[in-house]
């Protein structure tokens, strides 16, 4: 019932979901048996919102389900953020099974919290049951600080970096392409989600087995305050998208160096398009307040 819901928000990264198999299943992972305990269910749960409430209490009609789950995230997506979450690095060699990535937090206040890296498979097809489900969407395939993540003191606006190797020839992924990637920030005493940040393999220009498009041009600083320079640019036509999609920033000709006017954008993520010599390269770019 929820999953138009659903879809409909992951484009715009404004949602992120983590599915956990249940105890017996071929994919359960002692991490999802930990994240099973942390929201107090046991088995196959109902779905979590924001890590403290089930969906399925909301109402008594599927409708009345989809209904608020709209309302609460077009509630939640108008609230400033405590922190952001900006991933600097993401590399895969599916030849040695191996997935690297590094991401930078940096919070508005300071307070300890749990940090959970996750790794994702998009979609299965191999764990096909007997009740009529044949695929099976954002599967928990990794999680290298374990099911609980690992508590973490943040200082406002002093950025924190974490790197991380994830040896991904031990799970039951079945298709690197199709990875994930997922960060959670989370009060696991009472199970509240302070914020989340996804990272798709499969369409987010990811560092893989193939050379980064564009590699020479080069985003900084970022996040961002003030000003926002991109270099490295030949005659390049820059596009800037909100989360909604909405585009609100155009240049073509860019040659050399050009410096983004973020002073006039909200705080928020931002997607910057760039297309030059016949390519054509993303670049996330956060800004704070």
């Amino acid at each position: 019932a929820i999953d138009p819901v659903i879809e409909g928000y992951l484009p715009l990264k404004q949602v992120s979901i983590a599915k956990y198999q249940g105890n017996g299943d071929s994919y359960s992972t002692t991490e999802g048996s930990q994240r099973e305990s942390l929201y107090g269910v046991a088995g196959y749960p109902t779905p979590i919102y924001n890590g403290m409430e089930a969906i399925s209490s909301w109402s008594g009609t599927y409708s009345g389900i989809t209904s608020a789950l709209r309302e609460r995230i077009a509630e939640d997506s108008e609230k400033d953020a405590v922190l952001s979450i900006v991933y600097d690095k993401v590399e895969l060699d599916s030849t040695a099974g191996t997935l690297s990535f590094s991401f930078t937090v940096t919070s508005a206040v300071s307070f300890s919290a749990n940090l959970t890296p996750v790794v994702l498979e998009g979609m299965t097809t191999g764990n096909r049951g007997t009740n009529g489900e044949r695929e099976f969407y954002h599967v928990v395939m990794d999680m290298p600080d374990g099911g609980l993540g690992k508590e973490t003191e943040f200082r406002a606006g002093e950025p924190l970096s974490f790197d991380y190797e994830v040896n991904m020839a031990s799970t039951n992924v079945e298709e690197y392409g199709d990875l994930e990637l997922l960060v959670i920030v989370q009060n696991n005493d009472r199970g509240e989600v302070y914020q989340t940040a996804s990272f798709d393999l499969s369409s987010d220009n990811v560092a893989n087995e193939q050379a980064e498009q564009l590699p020479g041009v080069v985003l900084y600083p970022n996040p961002a305050r003030d000003y926002a320079i991109l270099s490295g640019l030949n005659n390049a036509t820059v596009q800037i998208f909100d989360l909604t999609g909405r585009m609100v920033y155009e240049v073509a000709g860019a040659d050399a160096m050009i410096e983004l006017p973020v002073e006039g954008f909200n705080a928020g993520s931002y997607i910057i398009r760039i297309s030059q010599d016949g390519k054509t390269a993303v670049r996330r770019l956060n800004v704070v307040r």
